[in-house]
């Protein structure tokens, strides 16, 4: 749930007399999965089943797809009775994964982060799973070739950048690399882009990225914005055309970033 993954979950219950009335083995799957599962289904006929299957996992699949959500609730489960054998309509989820699929960065907010990019020496990109739920690595990796920018990422943000080149220090983290936490130490400017400061990650927050002068944060999820860590700029929505807009204004950008932080982080 919170590493925002799709799963569609099937749960067996008992025969359909015995449901409702506490017999042996019998789970209130409804209610323990409502508070973590994005629908939930109770399949009554087995003429139902064939439709209900499908719409679970078309409902998770167009989550994931998305990008107008990271919220993790990805479950399907039993619960509630399909009357029709078609896809449940969610008109205000669907508004908001359209208004979201359309959030660029302005050119005053680009503006803006260059002109906090061009204050420091040792900059760094945090990368998480929002990176692969937005299909953003060839972004990603577009981006931090563009400014020679090194990059960390999370557990689930891996294959987002080629382990092979000397802009990836790989995972970072309580199981990751030590090179990969010390350069979170030493930066002085760090974008987290669809990462969510995990305390697997960040640990005690204050200490997180102790000398960074700036945090940048990109997110699908406005809720994620400062939640743990307080930054100086973010943008809500879609990590790939943010990064996108982010790499057309910053074509023009200039900055040589000392070639020891480079060598160091490489």
């Amino acid at each position: 749930m919170a590493d925002s993954i799709p799963v569609v979950l099937i749960c067996g219950q008992v025969a359909r007399p015995f449901i409702g009335t506490d017999a042996f083995q019998e789970a209130p799957v409804f209610n323990i999965m409502s508070s973590c599962a994005k629908h939930v289904f109770l399949v009554e006929e087995p003429a139902e089943l064939e439709a209900t299957v499908r719409t679970a996992f078309e409902i998770a699949a167009v989550d994931a797809r998305s990008r107008g959500d990271r919220c993790p609730e990805r479950c399907a489960e039993l619960g509630r009775r399909i009357s029709r054998n078609r896809r449940p309509s969610f008109p205000r989820f669907e508004k908001r994964m359209e208004l979201l699929g359309q959030a660029h960065v302005s050119r005053e907010k680009c503006a803006a982060f260059y002109d906090m990019l061009r204050k420091c020496e040792r900059p760094l990109i945090y990368a998480g799973g929002g990176i692969i739920n937005s299909n953003a690595a060839g972004e990603l990796r577009e981006f931090a070739q563009l400014l020679h920018i090194p990059v960390v990422t999370t557990l689930t943000g891996i294959g987002s950048v080629d382990t092979t080149q000397d802009l990836s220090l790989h995972m970072l983290g309580m199981h990751g690399t030590a090179f990969a936490n010390y350069a979170v130490e030493d930066c002085d400017f760090i974008l987290a882009a669809g990462a969510r400061f995990d305390d697997r990650v960040a640990g005690k927050v204050k200490e997180f990225a102790p000398h960074s002068r700036f945090i940048a944060h990109i997110d699908i999820d406005a809720a994620e914005i400062a939640k743990v860590k307080s930054v100086h700029w973010a943008h809500v929505g879609d990590a790939r055309t943010a990064l996108r807009d982010l790499i057309q204004e910053g074509k023009g950008f200039s900055k040589d970033f000392p070639s020891g932080w480079l060598t160091w982080a490489s």
